[in-house]
């Protein structure tokens, strides 16, 4: 809604907490997030030129972005 800002992460709750309470809190939440980043990575490495090019991004985008270790979160900076 217009003025309201949404924290992006809240469904996963990794940026709820500070980083060494974080690490305990759910452990199986955390877990689920990482299998969903490299799920959504690997079908990003999967894609067409074409539906890349639909998306807005580039091939070296998508390297850039499977490079990344499966903890690393784009959305918890």
């Amino acid at each position: 809604m217009k003025g309201q800002t949404v924290n992006a992460c809240a469904s996963h709750g990794c940026c709820t907490q500070s980083e060494p309470v974080r690490l305990f809190v759910n452990p199986w939440k955390r877990i689920a997030r990482w299998y969903e980043l490299t799920r959504q990575r690997h079908q990003l490495e999967q894609m067409s030129d074409a539906g890349l090019k639909d998306l807005g991004l580039s091939r070296a985008d998508i390297y850039k972005e499977i490079e990344r270790p499966f903890w690393d979160d784009p959305f918890c900076k």
